[in-house]
């Protein structure tokens, strides 16, 4: 009996491990699974709201463009401003509009006093010409109106909030010139309310627009005693709006996230139904396995009795337990090493891990942004080469090796000094202004704090960028923005002329043949296809900066383009007597669109020239920054200067200074260097001259 109970305390210990064996793998497998899914579908619901988000977003603020576009094309009408059509029909005029577009309450004329003269409602009324409740509630809004520029006003309301409403006015200018007043459409927000209400967020979730001045994205926050998935788009801003609306969209968690609280159900009845098929296997096993052991040691016993130690240990069947034994060693042998090397796979080879810091090495040496790693110490531990250029440093380890918390280093007291006090109470910076003097230099300041397991601060990576560049940078942006979305919209009504002109052409060559070429109708009809073909050429012109071609990357010396352009530009430079100063760098061959670049070229060259005096000056760089991975181009004439005013459209299309010109160049250029990923600027200066300065990337239109 005691023999029995040994036996049977051994199958005990051979099934624990086995039952712990399986019960630890089946737990880590599922939890990585279990983990990874969850993160997945997490991962999924935050950007499917984000979509939906930005989609709708997209939507409203596509809407607002198509107001400020309606009240601009009433404005430019003649109709408002012509003595000679009398009341009745402008108002008829105004009327129309409301109801073609369904979009306005009304629409109304102001005089340069501030009078109500015309106005149309959506229901065909007029409103008082003396005043109005509007202007009573909201007297500032009068004299914005009445300032000679656009205005768009923020989101009003009546008195009791019944009705929510914008107001879009362009002042209205006579064949003279002259300022006569202002027209005014106000919007309703039952386009936008629509627009919001289709937004669907499972069975209780919602989309509201709301001003705010939080940060925008992706948080989770309690929202009336419930956990919600939020997230905040900021809605476009006018220039004359002072409130930031954003669309605010909110699903409880709980509802979100659903499918993980049914997956986490299903791993809990799978890992029951696992663990007992895991009981019952490892009964069965273990049985099996010490059933040739009890047998084997009765076996060798039996030989130790009879002394016949030069007899084989065998038995019917002992072979084959051995054998399954060692093939189970060997099966979970390779089990193990099929998991240590998916486990490896996951986490990442050791090889992988240097590839990956050797990457990521490379990217911060040619990051665009200034970056400092500090150790927990405060010593300052590495710096990337864009420090020298943002700093106005002289050596790239200028700050290595400071440390942050010491007094005495002149320049950059006050820059240690907000990183010292954001260390101490361990806030990280985000976007925080800083002076530096001797030389002067604005930064922005943005800390990342690294912490262990136990939230003990290790170090610390800080951000650096130039005040200067980032609202350039900001401003480029927005422009590339707004030349995108002009570029959607004048393509369709690029595509709408063309199709009108080429009936006009063909009927007028029909037409022509008809005609005696001695007679009027026979030269009218040629001045009539010249126009067309005029036409034609400004769509054609029209539709390059509508939809600009992809850019077809090849390696050129940008130098050498530089060179043949001027050559084709030659007879205009000697005309004017104009001399060229070319300072090109020794290394300028990256990889751009040959042609497209040599129309921009072409296009900044010919603007140099006219704007150039006779006998003035045009000096053309050229500078490869290969440590961050661009290429600046920069073309100088010592012309009238700018104003300020004039550079903020002077890539829009059809804007121009020139008497003649078609307003595409520039704005065609524009579009070219967007698509390249790069930047091009205006500066204009009495000290410096007019200046046109674009950064290009080097790697196949990725900038490092």
């Amino acid at each position: 009996m005691l023999k029995k109970m040994k036996n049977f305390s051994l199958q005990l210990k051979i099934m624990a491990i086995f039952l712990t064996m399986s019960i630890l793998l089946t737990l880590t497998l599922g939890l990585m699974f279990y983990n990874n899914t969850a993160q997945n579908v997490k991962q999924n619901k935050e950007n499917e709201i984000k979509t939906l988000a930005a989609e709708t977003s997209n939507k409203i603020e596509r809407f607002l463009f198509e107001r400020e576009a309606d009240i601009q094309v009433v404005a430019q009408s003649q109709i408002l401003t012509m003595p000679q059509i009398d009341r009745e029909t402008k108002r008829q005029y105004l009327a129309n509009v409301i109801n073609n577009y369904q979009t306005y309450d009304e629409m109304f004329v102001l005089d340069q006093l501030g009078q109500i003269v015309l106005s149309a409602t959506f229901s065909g009324g007029n409103l008082p010409l003396e005043s109005d409740e509007l202007f009573k509630q909201n007297p500032d809004i009068l004299g914005k109106i009445l300032s000679g520029k656009p205005f768009i006003s923020d989101v009003l309301s009546e008195e009791d909030q019944s009705q929510w409403f914008i107001l879009f006015s362009e002042p209205l200018v006579d064949d003279r010139g002259q300022a006569v007043g202002a027209v005014v459409e106000r919007m309703n927000f039952d386009a936008i309310d629509e627009i919001i209400a289709n937004v669907k967020l499972g069975e209780v979730g919602y989309a509201r627009l709301m001003p705010s001045d939080q940060n925008y994205g992706v948080s989770y926050e309690l929202l009336e005693c419930v956990n919600h998935l939020t997230v905040r788009v900021p809605i476009i801003k006018y220039e004359t709006q002072f409130k930031q609306w954003m669309l605010f969209l909110s699903e409880p968690t709980e509802e979100a996230f659903a499918l993980i609280y049914d997956i986490r159900i299903y791993f809990g009845l799978v890992f029951v139904i696992t663990l007992i098929i895991l009981f019952l296997v490892s009964n069965y096993l273990s049985g099996r396995i010490t059933r040739p052991i009890r047998t084997l040691k009765s076996h060798m016993g039996e030989l130790l009795e009879t002394h016949k130690l030069n007899m084989a240990l065998a038995y019917e069947g002992s072979s084959d337990e051995v054998k399954q034994l060692t093939h189970t060693f060997d099966f979970l042998l390779e089990e193990l090493s099929f998991m240590v090397q998916k486990t490896m796979e996951k986490t990442g080879e050791a090889e992988s891990v240097k590839s990956v810091k050797a990457s990521l090495d490379a990217m911060i040496d040619h990051a665009v942004t200034g970056i400092v790693t500090i150790d927990g110490k405060g010593i300052i531990t590495s710096v990337n080469p864009r420090i020298k250029e943002i700093l106005k440093a002289d050596h790239d380890d200028v700050l290595v090796g400071l440390s942050i918390g010491k007094e005495g280093h002149q320049r950059f007291d006050a820059l240690f000094q907000i990183l010292y006090e954001s260390i101490l109470v361990e806030k990280q910076l985000v976007d925080v202004s800083c002076l530096i003097k001797n030389p002067e230099v604005e930064l922005v300041v943005s800390t990342l704090i690294q912490k262990d397991i136990y939230q003990t601060p290790l170090g610390v990576t800080v951000l650096l960028q130039s005040a200067e560049e980032r609202e350039r940078f900001e401003h480029s942006v927005i422009r590339a923005k707004k030349l995108s979305e002009l570029g959607e919209l004048s393509a369709g009504v690029a595509h709408e002329i063309r199709n009108p002109l080429a009936s006009i052409k063909g009927y007028t060559q029909m037409a022509i043949r008809e005609v005696d070429k001695q007679s009027d109708a026979y030269h009218d009809l040629g001045i009539v296809l010249n126009e067309v073909d005029r036409l034609d050429r400004l769509v054609e012109r029209f539709l390059s900066f509508a939809s600009p071609n992809a850019p077809h990357y090849k390696s050129g010396d940008m130098n050498q383009l530089v060179s043949e352009v001027i050559k084709v530009l030659n007879q205009q430079i000697l005309a004017k007597k104009i001399e060229v100063v070319l300072e090109f760098d020794s290394a300028s061959s990256f990889e751009y669109d040959v042609d497209q670049m040599k129309q921009v070229l072409l296009n900044l060259l010919i603007n140099a020239i006219q704007a150039s005096e006779v006998g003035g000056t045009i000096k053309v760089q050229t500078l490869l920054y290969e440590d961050e991975g661009r290429f600046s181009l920069l073309i100088t004439n010592d012309g009238d200067i700018i104003d300020d005013d004039l550079i903020e459209r002077i890539f829009t299309p059809f804007f121009t200074t020139r008497k003649g010109g078609s307003g595409l160049g520039l704005a065609i250029c524009a579009r070219i260097i967007e698509n390249h990923h790069g930047t091009i600027e205006l500066i204009s200066s009495k000290d410096t001259g007019t200046t046109f300065a674009i950064s290009l990337p080097t790697k196949k239109g990725l900038l490092l």
